[in-house]
């Protein structure tokens, strides 16, 4: 289960492609520092399961910096002071994001995208 789940995210992650502002493109050998993530999105736990649901088909629309942010902060951020993450049964995984400027690896620790 847990080796299942990692690898939705990842497929998740890596299937994003067409992501990352003009500005992110232009240097395409530096990490790129991520906005904090936003926590003020006033929807209830409930409301968040309500809508829940799969996609099979996906969006050629560019994902924003934002939505970046908050994605990868869920999916493998750090949310405590002692360095656990947002999603602990994943131990310690790699997430990598697939852009038009080239592969990252999210660094949670820093959060940032490693070139």
């Amino acid at each position: 289960m847990k080796k299942a789940l990692s690898l939705v995210v990842l497929a998740i992650i890596i299937t994003m492609t067409n992501i990352g502002s003009a500005e992110q493109m232009k240097s395409t050998m530096e990490n790129i520092k991520l906005r904090q993530p936003q926590f003020d999105q006033n929807i209830t736990l409930y409301d968040a399961f309500k809508q829940r649901k799969s996609a099979r088909s996906f969006s050629k629309k560019q994902i924003t910096d934002q939505d970046l942010s908050n994605l990868l902060w869920s999916a493998a951020g750090i949310n405590r002071t002692n360095g656990k993450r947002t999603v602990p049964l994943l131990g310690n995984i790699a997430v990598y994001v697939a852009m038009d400027s080239g592969v990252y690896l999210y660094n949670a620790k820093n959060h940032e995208l490693e070139h």
